[in-house]
């Protein structure tokens, strides 16, 4: 409200100006037997004094209009963030993540932009403007209809051409983030297009993209070459009438000389009113875009949302149920059909199956990374749905093949889990994943940093940190989705080694293709395009010949073949 204030106080001594640096120097201070006669200088002082204290109230509210938008900007971006923090796994899944970025910084800037920088100068531009022809009505009112015609055409077309400008920067928007996420995706893959010597099909590849944009872009500026020399032509046009009917008007007595000077300086202020609305046409228009997409962002609703009313669990025993369970990515299409098991707490199960059966989408399930389609799952004879997302993360661990650490420390990504773990907690959780050994190794140890543009680790050092995060959280409920994929037989056995000592009072869901891996399991789940195609003991489900003693006997020949060949 401060800031509006001196906005509109700013404007009132920039209008009063003309009237005291034409009309009343010419007409009064100038005309012999004047008023003010002979007192040039103190109106020269008062004409000073008027701009200073207007630039004194500009400077101000300008201050403070930094302070602000700083704190705008701040406030956009985390509340952007937090909005994604809350949506579901899905939807993170369908976005690129240069596109994502840009929503975060640049949409964010755009919006700061608007209304710390476009809103303030268009109040005083319009604040301006409406008393420009308040005081030139009372002045010479043909002439201000000469001025207001001017400004309502320019007005017109500007607001015509701002709708071209909207849709112009929808379409230069799609392309820089088509821009951008390509640039990501060849900057993320670069592995792979060195091994597979890509280069220049990566440099085609952005250079299409690149000229697409480009030609956008020119599209758009073709716009503006059009629309900007018409809204000059208007006003320059109502100058030349503004000039002559002036003129007329003072040789024939209608109009003073400082009447005509002062009108001639209020249409240059609203001259260069509507060169800042011409000016912002563009700004306002992208602006206006990345609004649409930052609402977007506020506006979507979660499809994994917690209950209104959850039920605290601060800690669970185990007990899981699944209970007639279909899931489906895409209306339509099932991949998971009518799935029903039990694990009791302390128990552990093993899910096995061939690529693509449904077994990671069980346990995303499991964890509420998505909701089944029909059926439910119960965790202590409470659906998932309605036990709070706090009690129900916290007491599920989850360590899955594609292992992500964050920038920072070692020490830092095991201690993700707890964030107040101590020192010795993180090194006995990296102990117990056999983790230890090659973390000392390094001469930074624990603070040795990883993630992007740290320390590269090998699949298997990455999942064994992983893993000793999950122990570290230590959870009722254990998850491992192909944990051990990328580790060689020995570390693999010592994993295992110590998951039987984790078994003791947690629930352990595990997924292998190495099937040997879940022969201690308590029971095996075998999925077969999304179906339950059996479930029992290792031993049981081989005497029954079926699903899983197929999937055995092939591993069993895979095996054969790999032994005669290194022999």
């Amino acid at each position: 409200m401060s800031i509006l204030t001196l906005i509109v106080i700013s404007s009132i001594l920039t209008l009063v100006t003309p009237l005291i640096s034409s009309q009343m120097f010419y007409d009064e201070v100038l005309t012999v037997g004047g008023q003010f006669y002979g007192q040039v200088i103190q109106i020269v002082l008062l004409i000073f004094f008027v701009k200073l204290i207007a630039s004194l109230f500009s400077s101000v509210y300008g201050i403070l209009l930094t302070k602000v938008s700083m704190k705008v900007l701040h406030n956009l971006r985390v509340k952007i963030f937090s909005s994604m923090q809350r949506l579901s796994i899905n939807f993170f899944l369908s976005k690129a993540t240069g596109t994502l970025m840009t929503r975060i910084d640049d949409d964010s800037d755009w919006l700061q932009y608007f209304f710390v920088e476009l809103i303030p100068y268009y109040l005083v531009s319009i604040i301006t403007i409406i008393g420009l022809l308040g005081i030139m009505a009372s002045i010479s009112p043909i002439l201000t209809v000469v001025i207001l015609v001017s400004v309502l055409l320019s007005a017109l077309v500007l607001l015509k051409g701002l709708k071209r400008f909207e849709r112009s920067e929808r379409r230069c928007h799609r392309t820089l983030r088509s821009l951008k996420s390509g640039i990501t995706d060849s900057l993320g893959g670069q592995k792979v297009v060195k091994c597979f010597a890509g280069e220049q099909q990566e440099v085609g590849r952005f250079n299409r993209k690149n000229r697409f944009y480009t030609d956008v872009r020119v599209d758009n500026w073709k716009i503006a070459s059009k629309l900007f020399p018409l809204v000059r032509f208007i006003y320059r046009t109502a100058e030349i009438v503004l000039f002559g009917l002036g003129a007329l008007l003072a040789m024939r007595g209608h109009l003073t000389l400082g009447g005509l000077t002062s009108m001639v300086s209020f249409f240059s202020m609203a001259v260069n009113s509507m060169e800042y609305f011409i000016g912002s046409t563009d700004p306002i228009a992208r602006s206006m875009d990345a609004a649409s997409r930052m609402f977007e962002i506020l506006d979507t609703e979660a499809s994994v949302k917690e209950s209104d009313h959850p039920v605290p669990m601060p800690q669970l025993k185990g007990d899981i149920a699944v209970n007639n369970v279909s899931f489906e990515y895409e209306v339509g299409r099932p991949v998971i059909k009518n799935v029903s098991f039990e694990v009791k707490a302390g128990q552990m199960i093993g899910l096995v199956g061939k690529t693509g059966a449904g077994k990671s989408t069980i346990i995303n399930l499991i964890a509420r990374l998505y909701d089944p389609t029909e059926g439910e799952i119960t965790i202590d004879g409470v659906n998932v749905k309605d036990i709070s997302f706090a009690d129900l993360r916290k007491n599920i661990g989850v360590v899955t093949q594609e292992t992500y650490l964050f920038m920072g420390t070692i020490a830092d990504n095991i201690r993700y889990a707890r964030p107040d773990a101590s020192m010795a907690e993180v090194i006995a959780a990296a102990k117990a994943a056999f983790a230890h050994d090659f973390i000392v190794g390094f001469p930074e140890g624990y603070d040795t940093m990883v993630g992007n543009g740290g320390t590269q680790l090998s699949g298997g050092e990455k999942q064994r940190i992983s893993i000793a995060r999950a122990i570290l959280q230590n959870p009722a409920i254990l998850i491992f989705d192909e944990a051990t994929a990328a580790m060689d037989t020995q570390t693999e056995r010592n994993i295992q080694t110590a998951i039987e000592k984790l078994r003791q009072g947690k629930t352990i869901i595990s997924i292998a293709h190495r099937l040997s891996t879940l022969r201690d399991a308590d029971f095996l789940a075998v999925i077969e395009d999304g179906k339950l195609a059996e479930i029992g003991t290792h031993q049981e489900l081989i005497h029954r010949k079926g699903a899983y003693f197929r999937l055995h006997n092939i591993q069993l020949e895979a095996l054969k073949f790999i032994n005669e060949d290194a022999s």
